[in-house]
């Protein structure tokens, strides 16, 4: 059997995403039944129920506005039509969509439901904290770069790699681009806790991801490595060493270190995710 799924509510600027999933008996034509874009609003109440009565099976599942916020809407329209699906009785062997990526479906036999038949819109209970193993990795990478950097590099010397590249040892006391560098000191620890309110800000978000949320869960987990690797450097020293110089005849890059490779590298994810996300609503909503 094969099942129609599609939504509403994804171009509104608030309330929920509403998705239906309906099997049709082949035996009943629906007269009148086209998209519903191009159906009268008077036409579509009158269709409804009959559609209802002679579908082989239907059902209906919503992500509210707060869900939305958590995941995109993207991922809240998937997760609607999802939930639809798996309550269809009987279930559907196949799925028919438009302009979504195919859902993760094979027919059930039970499924569960809330009590007021309004689906369950809790996130998984570890989100995306499964890309923490991306963060660990970037750390322990950052953290041996930079040791192995100060026991062989004297403090400021340079040693070229590349005509464009060279290896150096700087000790920054301030942020980016030595913002505020040269501060009488309160700017350690202010550095510290921004850098740890934002790592806890982090790993929430990546609890509250979908599973759907690769890319983006794979961004979060590359900047939280990224800052918890420079806050242990500004903890134990005060300061945070970088060494990769990059440069063009005299034009210098700022000097940064893995670290700083992994919060940009980690940020190019994050806006790719808002692309994709970005491209599927607009294709969804033409």
């Amino acid at each position: 059997m094969v099942a129609g799924v599609d939504e509403v509510g994804r171009g509104s600027l608030f309330g929920p995403v509403v998705a239906a999933a309906v099997i049709l008996d082949r035996g009943y034509r629906v007269r009148g039944l086209r998209d519903s874009k191009l159906l009268l609003p008077e036409r579509r109440e009158l269709l409804a129920p009959r559609i209802r009565e002679h579908a082989i099976a239907w059902a209906v599942a919503a992500v509210d506005a707060a869900r939305i916020d958590q995941i995109n809407i993207y991922q809240a329209s998937r997760l609607a039509m999802r939930e639809a699906v798996m309550r269809l009785q009987p279930a559907a062997d196949h799925l028919l969509i438009d302009a979504v990526r195919a859902l993760r479906h094979q027919p059930f036999t039970a499924r569960r439901r809330s009590q007021d038949g309004l689906m369950n819109n809790s996130p998984d209970q570890s989100g995306r904290l499964v890309w923490l193993w991306l963060t660990l990795a970037v750390v322990v990478l950052d953290q041996w770069s930079k040791a192995a950097i100060e026991n062989f590099l004297p403090l400021e010397d340079v040693r070229m790699l590349l005509p464009v590249l060279n290896l150096t040892r700087l000790h920054n006391p301030g942020a980016a681009f030595n913002f505020l560098a040269h501060a009488s000191g309160w700017q350690r620890w202010a550095l510290i806790a921004l850098a740890g309110t934002v790592c806890i800000a982090l790993i929430v978000w990546l609890k509250r991801l979908s599973r759907d949320a690769n890319v983006l869960g794979a961004g979060l987990a590359l900047v939280l490595g990224g800052a918890a690797g420079n806050v242990i450097d500004r903890a134990r020293f005060g300061y945070v060493v970088d060494f990769i110089q990059v440069h063009w005849q005299q034009y210098y890059f700022p000097t940064f270190n893995v670290a700083d490779s992994s919060i940009t590298l980690g940020a190019g994810l994050l806006l790719l995710d808002a692309f994709i996300s970005h491209r599927a609503a607009g294709a969804a909503s033409r």
